[in-house]
């Protein structure tokens, strides 16, 4: 029994190591305008009509999970009295199609990301701490994906909390903080760029932005700067290189052979 036992596990490994199964993959995704989450829901709190485009993107960043976290924010709030709750907005429209969202009001912590498929930052209040940075990192590490939302001139410090922390993770992306593209409002169409990401959406709302660099293109303001980008981060798990796998796949073959060989010798 232990022999079969062994030669099925090292089997199953030299499999795996010959045909090269990758780490999984994590999306960190930068937008430089929070009025993007007003057309996910009815009622979002600013009288926007709900736009499918805005829906199927937030659907596809998902990318098959079902698990999502959102930071709380309340510093876009305190703009205007019909500001929308973006956070709400966000965390609301998950739950509606199905998935389970949650809003974290507390400090970003490893056990409130255990399980999560993607995490929302909206806005951030405050900046983030070493050991939040830590906790992301961590996150995105283990193949989770993170979406930084920043906005235009009027949130100069939340954008510099985002940049801090997409520097903390390592990420290229940026907010350029003050550089806006204002739209005829309420809402103006983006310029989509062909991706996975941007799959079977048609339109895209937006309303004043900041640019963002640093990544691959999703959408673009009217006037042809990006405001949402991303990139992919493989986690912290070790590839093989294909000598490697090849020879640590032929010595897995040898020891099925000396079990097999082994317990031949037994029986005899």
């Amino acid at each position: 029994m232990k022999s079969k036992m062994f030669i099925s596990l090292a089997m199953s490994l030299a499999v795996a190591l010959c045909f090269g199964i990758q780490p999984a993959d994590a999306i960190i995704i930068l937008a430089g305008d929070s009025n993007i989450t007003e057309p996910l829901i009815v009622g979002n709190g600013n009288g926007v009509p709900v736009n499918a485009g805005n829906q199927t993107f937030f659907t596809n960043i998902l990318q098959g999970g079902s698990k999502v976290a959102v930071l709380s924010e309340s510093v876009r709030e305190g703009v205007a009295a019909d500001a929308p709750v973006v956070d709400t907005n966000v965390n609301t429209f998950y739950n509606n199609i199905g998935k389970t969202s949650n809003l974290i009001t507390t400090a970003v912590t490893a056990g409130i990301l255990t399980g999560v498929d993607l995490f929302i930052v909206p806005i951030p209040d405050d900046a983030f701490t070493a050991a939040e940075i830590s906790a992301m990192s961590d996150f995105v590490g283990g193949g989770g994906s993170i979406f930084f939302i920043g906005e235009h001139m009027f949130f100069p410090d939340q954008n510099g909390y985002i940049n801090d922390a997409l520097i903390g993770l390592g990420s290229n992306l940026r907010i350029v903080p003050d550089l806006t593209s204002p739209v005829s409002l309420p809402l103006g169409n983006a310029q989509i760029v062909s991706d996975p990401l941007t799959a079977g959406i048609s339109s895209f709302k937006y309303v004043a932005t900041s640019e963002v660099t640093g990544g691959t293109d999703l959408f673009k303001t009217t006037g042809g700067e990006s405001f949402v980008q991303y990139e992919t981060t493989s986690s912290n798990v070790p590839v093989p290189e294909p000598s490697t796998m090849l020879l640590l796949g032929s010595g897995l073959v040898g020891l099925v052979g000396l079990a097999g060989y082994g317990r031949r010798r037994f029986k005899k």
